[in-house]
C-alpha cells in the first residue's frame, strides 16, 4: 500500500504530466513511462492513450466548433484525437449522468467516478486536501481545474507536440520554431504588399 504521506505534486509537476500525457504519441510510450512510471506503473498502455484522448477533450473545446457532448465524439474538427472503442464508456456515462453538460465537466466527472483512494490529507502547519499523487485520474481532474485556464494549442500544424501553457495570452505557437513558417509568411506578404509593386515599377521604367 502506498504511503498517503507521499509528496504532494507541485503546480509545476502537474503542468508538466498534463502536457507530457496530452502530446503523448501512440508509439512514443515507453519515453512518456521513463518520467512516469515512477508514479502510474501500474497504469497500462491502453488506458494511458484512453487518458490522453479524454485530456484532449479538456483541452480542445476553445480551440475547437464542439464545446460539449451534443455532437457525436466522432465528428470533432480534424486534428482531435481518433475516436474508437475508448471513448465509448465516456459517452455512455455522459449520456446517462450529464447528457447537457461541459464537455470539460463530463470528463473530470467521468475521472473521479473511475478514481481508486483518490484524495490525500496534508496536516500540519499548512493544511490541505489533494489528489493522491498515484491516482492518475484524480490528479488528472484537480490539475485541469487549476490549469485549464492556462491551456495553449499551438497553431503550426506541423508542430509534434501542440498542447503548452504559453507565456502570454496572445501567444499563438509553443516555440520560435514553430513560429518561424507564419512569421517568413506575413514578412512575404509585406514584402509583396508594399516593396514589390515598386520594385516593378523601377525594373520597368529603367528598361
Amino acid at each position: 500500500m502506498k504511503s498517503s504521506s507521499a509528496k504532494l505534486i507541485s503546480n509545476r509537476i502537474e503542468k508538466r504530466l498534463l502536457g507530457d500525457l496530452a502530446n503523448l504519441q501512440d508509439d512514443r510510450i515507453a519515453r512518456f513511462r521513463r518520467t512516469w512510471d515512477r508514479l502510474y506503473a501500474g497504469v497500462s498502455d491502453d488506458e494511458l492513450i484512453k487518458r490522453r484522448d479524454e485530456l484532449h477533450l479538456v483541452w480542445r473545446p476553445r480551440f475547437s466548433r464542439f464545446s460539449n457532448l451534443d455532437q457525436p465524439l466522432e465528428h470533432l474538427e480534424q486534428g482531435e484525437s481518433a475516436v474508437t472503442h475508448r471513448s465509448n464508456a465516456l459517452q455512455e456515462f455522459a449520456a446517462d449522468n450529464y447528457p447537457a453538460e461541459p464537455i470539460e465537466k463530463i470528463v473530470c466527472e467521468h475521472w473521479l467516478a473511475q478514481a481508486k483512494d483518490p484524495w490525500i490529507v496534508k496536516w500540519g502547519k499548512q493544511k490541505a486536501f489533494r489528489a493522491s499523487p498515484f491516482c492518475l485520474t484524480a490528479v488528472l481532474a484537480l490539475a485541469c481545474i487549476r490549469h485549464a485556464d492556462s491551456f495553449g494549442f499551438c497553431r503550426n500544424p506541423e508542430c509534434p507536440a501542440p498542447h503548452f501553457f504559453p507565456r502570454r495570452r496572445d501567444q499563438r505557437y509553443c516555440s520560435a520554431v514553430c513560429a518561424g513558417p507564419a512569421k517568413r509568411a506575413a514578412k512575404l506578404r509585406w514584402w509583396h504588399k508594399h516593396k514589390g509593386p515598386k520594385s516593378s515599377s523601377k525594373v520597368k521604367g529603367g528598361r
